[in-house]
């Protein structure tokens, strides 16, 4: 659905999944040089699939999601938890 780059390691990839989580990946300094379907961590939280994912631009480690189950969440991705669900939206957040 989504992917960004965390912009405090450029190493790290935050995929928006079809089956409602949030995979991260990490490449390594060289890229990938194999395929691969294990991720490094998978957070999971929401109810339906992620629309957008976005790292945190000052804060490390601080993912922002929002889904078609019409809540946002804000992922603490050291811990791999959500710390914080916003919900009540009447539509999708775009």
């Amino acid at each position: 659905m989504d992917f960004v780059m965390n912009p405090f390691d450029e190493e790290t990839i935050a995929v928006a999944c079809e089956n409602g989580s949030i995979k991260l990946w990490k490449t390594g300094a060289d890229g990938l040089k194999e395929t691969t379907d294990e991720p490094n961590a998978v957070l999971k939280g929401h109810r339906d699939r992620p629309t957008i994912v976005r790292y945190h631009p000052t804060a490390n480690n601080i993912l922002t999601s929002a889904s078609y189950d019409l809540c946002v969440n804000i992922w603490d991705v050291n811990k791999e938890t959500t710390a914080l669900s916003l919900g009540g939206h009447l539509e999708p957040v775009s």
